[in-house]
């Protein structure tokens, strides 16, 4: 599928991850102008995630002038739609008054929701919040808040169970399992890319990570983590009978596309593999010889075969530094330019 088509053709999951590229600079240059562009044609068609990712962006003047009201509109969109970072930062902005005037009420109630939807951190910034407020005089409020966010999960339909309790939950090794990480590079996961995660409580202080489900889902699509059809670096290396070392100079070079599994693991999909030796002529039929060999068909050395290939002698660049000639292209370039064989 052509993302950036499919974009132009107004799909939201495509101009989206169109957005996520431009914004990482995965296979495309930086770009936080363009990054915006399509989070926000996204977010406008009701995408959760474009939504939160403008607020973010507004909130921090990232492709756009430093703007708290429209941070705090696009995370109310996505809040309402039930994404519980949106709800966190939502407390937050109405705990220091950015886009809002303050309200430790409506902070209390969006910090507790975010809590009871399994928001790793938002349970501590609500009882934070409990502490300034009764240091402030301003406890009676916070019955006020905790009616408010009760009836709200009264009105959604929803109980008062742990969030550990109300879906399907992985553990560390199921999804170790899942993915085929290390442990340290699903903790890295965690920390940088933004991973959400739930704690069980167990003895001493102690807790478990748990992932819920539908948010690992909702990951492994993002990411693009749990793909059919993809080859290991090892794997195209042995395809294309490169080193590693040359495949990752053709990813930095010649924008070979790939995806990322983790922090160390690079993967390619199989259909952008296919297109990108078409492209290049990576596997071309018929006897092909190497630089050593065609210098000694010659008897000439190799950098004039070097400076041949400047002056239209046709070749195969198999790697950034291992050149190969098509039998059939010598030949013809031999009865052109009237190159003698040595024998």
């Amino acid at each position: 599928m052509n993302l950036a088509l499919e974009a132009e053709r107004g799909n939201a999951d495509a101009q989206y991850n169109l957005g996520e590229m431009y914004y990482h600079g995965h296979s495309v240059p930086k770009n936080k102008k363009k990054a915006l562009h399509w989070y926000t044609l996204a977010a406008e068609q009701g995408n959760t995630h474009a939504q939160y990712t403008l607020g973010y962006m507004h909130r921090h003047g990232e492709g756009v002038p430093q703007n708290y009201e429209a941070a705090y509109k696009w995370n109310r969109m996505a809040a309402e739609k039930g994404d519980v970072d949106a709800m966190h930062r939502l407390g937050w902005a109405s705990r220091e008054g950015l886009g809002v005037p303050q309200d430790f009420v409506l902070a209390w109630f969006w910090f507790d929701i975010a809590t009871f939807l399994g928001h790793t951190y938002a349970g501590t910034d609500r009882d934070r919040l409990a502490k300034d407020m009764l240091r402030s005089k301003m406890g009676p409020h916070i019955s006020q808040a905790q009616n408010l966010s009760r009836d709200w999960i009264k009105n959604q339909g929803l109980t008062m169970k742990k969030p550990y309790e109300q879906e399907e939950c992985l553990t560390d090794n199921d999804l170790i399992a899942r993915w085929g990480v290390s442990k340290s590079a699903l903790g890295l996961w965690r920390k940088y890319r933004g991973l959400d995660f739930i704690k069980k409580p167990r003895k001493k202080g102690r807790y478990q990570v748990l992932y819920r489900l539908s948010v690992v889902q909702q990951f492994e699509k993002d990411h693009n983590i749990c793909d059919t059809d993809l080859l290991t670096e090892k794997e195209l290396a042995n395809r294309w009978s490169f080193s590693r070392s040359s495949l990752a100079d053709w990813r930095k070079a010649h924008q070979l596309p790939f995806c990322k599994k983790g922090f160390h693991n690079i993967l390619f999909r199989l259909e952008d593999v296919k297109q990108y030796e078409k492209d290049h002529h990576l596997l071309e039929q018929g006897e092909l010889l190497t630089e050593k060999e065609l210098a000694a068909r010659w008897g000439i050395t190799k950098q004039s075969v070097c400076s041949r290939r400047k002056r239209n002698l046709p070749f195969i660049q198999k790697g950034p530094r291992s050149v190969l000639y098509r039998l059939t292209d010598v030949e013809k370039y031999e009865r052109e330019y009237t190159i003698g064989r040595k024998y």
